[in-house]
């Protein structure tokens, strides 16, 4: 299992897949904060699959910071779930996984040690968005708001914990991909799943069936990254 991860691992630090996991997530985790922090208003306003945005008395508590990471769990999720599923179905599109199981014939294994790689990455991308929230937040903040509330014992308590319930939804929107992609062994048939789970579908339902919610992924892995929503519960 650990040389499969050494393995997969190494295919994860080219090129292509810096650009999409590190690159993608990054840029689109500072848009989203720009956008969540930049125009918050009084009120919560639902901004389609980005969720609830906070509102200016929320930005300007302690979990301020912590409630922007919240915010881009599904953009950068969309990311992950991509490079998950790609990793997993290149093997299969590619025969790469006959020669693989001639090395490691057994199969557990050899998913154990590409999803370990994969779950490593994750942790990567997730140190990412951090950083890239907290340098964004301060960047957009709102005129009025005291950013060095976010940097306080509570505040950087906040952070902590949301950061590791970021995590926890990540891995949730990547082991979606490997999931969907060894079903379908194509890459771009995972990609236009999740990308019609959380966008199209989610947005629909949620509008017509409420009692759908709980559900529903996009759903689930929003109100984990954010210890839970006005909508559902962390628990």
């Amino acid at each position: 299992m650990i040389r499969s991860a050494r393995a997969n691992l190494l295919l994860l630090t080219s090129r292509n897949y810096l650009l999409a996991g590190l690159g993608c997530t990054g840029l689109l985790a500072f848009v989203t904060v720009m956008l969540n922090v930049g125009e918050a208003e009084a009120t919560v306003d639902e901004r389609g699959p980005l969720g609830e945005a906070a509102t200016l008395d929320q930005l300007a508590s302690a979990r301020g910071l912590a409630l922007a990471l919240g915010t881009t769990i599904t953009l950068v999720g969309l990311v992950l779930m991509a490079v998950n599923a790609s990793a997993v179905a290149s093997d299969h599109s590619t025969g790469m996984v006959r020669n693989l199981l001639v090395r490691q014939p057994d199969r557990l294994r050899l998913l154990a040690g590409k999803s370990l790689a994969l779950a490593v990455a994750t942790l990567v991308v997730t140190a990412l968005v951090v950083a890239v929230t907290v340098g964004a937040g301060m960047a957009f903040a709102p005129q009025g708001i005291d950013t060095a509330q976010w940097f306080t014992g509570d505040g950087l308590r906040a952070l902590a914990e949301t950061s590791g319930n970021f995590y926890l939804a990540a891995l949730g929107w990547g082991v979606l991909g490997q999931v969907v992609a060894t079903l379908s062994r194509s890459a771009v048939v995972s990609l236009a799943t999740g990308v019609m789970i959380a966008i199209p579908l989610d947005m629909i339902v949620t509008d017509t069936i409420e009692s759908a919610r709980p559900w529903l992924p996009g759903q689930l892995f929003q109100a984990v990254a954010r210890g839970g929503t006005q909508h559902l519960e962390y628990g």
